[in-house]
Parts: structure tokens; C-alpha cells; sequence
């Protein structure tokens, strides 16, 4: 056998080889993924009960929570209803137990025409909202397609003060 030849034999018998490590690192991983796949299904299963669970103990908690939140969205959507009607009728910020008006800056435009727009400057492929209101912002007579409304806001207090505590 020539040099050649023993170096081919070599060759394959070094392929085979890692042909046959291949396959068993293969069946390996394969065995892991199973087990690991049986195991998220278990935690899951688990999981799964011991939330029915939670629930089914703290349902009185849980539905008194989720009432609470509606009552105080509630009020707190009322508050400014009344907060916003205070500003427009006297023009005061700073209202009562530190409730304030902010005024937002918001802009109305069609979103085809601001996209033609855009196209037309080369700004984008699509309309990049945010890039296209911070230039109308610092350009403001430049688009004439866009409104732009000042618009109050009220902010509540995260700590409520009241005058007479």
C-alpha cells in the first residue's frame, strides 16, 4: 500500500470516526431535549395548579383588587374631568390638594400626507412618528398639513395633601 493510499484509509477511517461521534453527541442532545422537554411540561403542569390554587384561596382578594382598581381608575378619571373643567372656566394650574394642569403639546395630521411627506425628504420608508413630531415641533410653520393644539392635562398628586388634615 503506498503512502497515498494509507493516507486515504486514514482519511475515511477519521471521517467515519466523526461521522459516529456526530451521531452519538446527536442521540445525546436529543435525549437531553426530551427529558428537558418533559420537565418544562411538568413545571408548567405545576405551575399551572398552583396558581388554580392561589386563585381559588385569594379569589375574594383577588376580585376585591380588580374592583378596587375600576373604582379608583373611576375616580381618578372623574377628578380630572372636574380638574380640566376648573382650568377652562378659571385658568388655574395649581389647583386643591395638588392637582395641576399641564399643557401637552399635540399634533393632528394625516398620517399618508406625513408619510408622503417624509418620503419626499428622504426621511424615512416608512413614517418615523417620533423623528417626524420633533421636526414639526422645532419647525412648526414649515408642514402645513399639521394642526397644532395645545392640550391641558391633568396630573394628580401621588401623595395626597389635604388643606385641613
Amino acid at each position: 500500500m503506498t503512502s497515498e493510499q494509507r493516507q486515504n484509509v486514514e482519511n475515511e477511517s477519521k471521517k467515519g470516526f466523526v461521522y459516529y461521534k456526530r451521531q452519538e453527541t446527536m442521540l445525546t442532545s436529543l435525549k437531553d431535549l426530551k427529558t428537558l422537554r418533559v420537565k418544562k411540561e411538568q413545571f408548567k403542569e405545576a405551575y399551572e395548579h398552583a396558581m388554580k390554587e392561589f386563585n381559588d384561596i385569594n379569589e375574594l382578594l383577588l376580585t376585591n383588587m380588580v374592583t378596587n382598581r375600576d373604582r379608583l381608575n373611576a375616580a381618578e378619571e372623574a377628578l380630572r374631568v372636574l380638574a380640566l373643567d376648573e382650568f377652562k372656566e378659571t385658568g388655574n394650574k395649581k389647583q386643591v390638594g395638588g392637582i395641576g394642569i399641564r399643557i401637552m403639546t399635540k399634533l393632528e395630521y394625516d398620517v399618508k400626507e406625513a408619510h408622503t411627506w417624509a418620503m419626499d425628504h428622504k426621511m424615512a420608508l416608512k413614517l418615523d412618528v417620533k423623528t417626524f413630531e420633533n421636526f414639526v415641533k422645532a419647525e412648526p410653520l414649515c408642514i402645513p398639513f399639521v394642526e397644532i393644539k395645545e392640550v391641558p392635562q391633568a396630573t394628580l398628586p401621588k401623595e395626597i395633601k389635604l388643606e385641613e388634615e
